[in-house]
């Protein structure tokens, strides 16, 4: 396999499900206990997140065609980098709400776009190099949370989460890694 290829595209995708992960377990627990929630409106944290996410993803072939692929994954990353900067320094529901539905919008069409770009890498078997870069993403669903909890017992969960903010900067300096997905846009 050609590890230096797939290294990039398998870093942007454990960053991208890091956060989708850290979303899924972290997002209703900071708004009730970061921002003292009622139960309902923390479970709307969450829910702000997975509407974006689903929305956006179906819109995502469309907006890879307008974009390409490199211009979606640095504006969706960029979009989750806003959004995770709001849910950090938020201090009201609704603001951190809207960060964690920006960063729904943000991350919705990224990790399937790193899954393209394997599959494209020049030189990669395209099962072995999705296997790899799937891996990779994976391995952010499931290190992620824990590694925000840990961070959290330490700085608190503003600092947990601000993990989130990290890793959608470091998918906005990657975003060229993915330029093989862009035959699918054209």
């Amino acid at each position: 396999l050609p590890v230096g290829q797939l290294a990039p595209l398998g870093l942007v995708a454990f960053c991208g499900l890091f956060g989708e992960g850290a979303m899924g377990n972290w997002s209703a627990v900071y708004m009730r206990d970061v921002l003292l929630a009622s139960p309902g409106t923390a479970a709307a944290g969450f829910a702000a997140f997975s509407m974006t996410m689903a929305a956006f993803r179906a819109l995502g072939d469309g907006l890879l065609v307008r974009l390409g692929a490199v211009r979606l994954v640095r504006l969706g990353a960029s979009v989750a980098t806003a959004g995770a900067a709001l849910v950090v320094v938020g201090t009201h529901a609704l603001v951190v709400a809207l960060g964690f539905a920006l960063i729904g919008a943000g991350l919705s069409s990224i990790f399937p776009i790193t899954l393209a770009a394997a599959a494209r890498t020049p030189g990669a078997v395209p099962g072995r190099a999705l296997s790899v870069v799937s891996m990779c993403g994976y391995s952010g669903l499931l290190a992620g949370p824990p590694l925000i909890g840990t961070v959290a017992d330490f700085t608190g969960l503003r600092g947990g989460l601000a993990l989130v903010l990290v890793a959608s900067a470091v998918m906005v300096v990657l975003s060229r890694v993915v330029r093989q997905a862009e035959s699918l846009a054209g």
